[in-house]
């Protein structure tokens, strides 16, 4: 029962970075959210909270966040490649 309970907040925890993103019809203030979670996502690794660093790569990787090409491009590619390279850390 709790482990259910740990994937639903995990699940609703994501959706809800996915939606803070996509929301946002500005293409500025989308590239600003993405910025935002990923320096979060930073913090997180920094206080070795694995789960948290997958929630918001979860939530930034979600299909919808996914599909934005013109918000990817707005958005500073070095931070866009260090959620890849947590992705990566929490992955081994």
């Amino acid at each position: 029962e709790l482990v259910i309970l740990i994937q639903v907040v995990h699940l609703q925890l994501s959706a809800y970075i996915g939606s803070s993103v996509v929301e946002s019809a500005d293409i500025k203030e989308r590239a600003h959210a993405i910025t935002t979670w990923i320096t979060i996502g930073e913090q997180l690794r920094l206080l070795n909270n694995y789960n948290g660093v997958m929630i918001v790569i979860s939530g930034l990787t979600s299909a919808p966040v996914f599909r934005m090409k013109k918000t990817s491009v707005h958005g500073p590619l070095a931070r866009q490649s260090s959620v890849a390279h947590e992705r990566g850390l929490v992955l081994l």
